[in-house]
């Protein structure tokens, strides 16, 4: 039987990120430590990365989506 790395993903509203969430960011997986809106266009999400917990700001487009791994 072969494995594969293969994950289930979904697309989701950036203002709906929660912690735990892993998503697809400048081409890596991240795990979302927090997120939250900070303006009326922006979210701003905390990611867990090699170097500790890194404040990410997203300016998102109405309906805009992330792509998050489902486990």
């Amino acid at each position: 039987m072969q494995m594969t790395n293969e994950s289930k993903t979904i697309e989701r509203n950036w203002c709906d990120l929660k912690p735990g969430d892993v998503i697809c960011l400048g081409g890596n997986w991240l795990e979302v430590f927090d997120a939250y809106p900070t303006n009326h266009d922006t979210v701003t999400i905390k990611v867990i990365t090699a170097y500790g917990i890194q404040p990410v700001e997203i300016q998102s487009a109405s309906k805009s989506k992330v792509t998050c791994k489902i486990y």
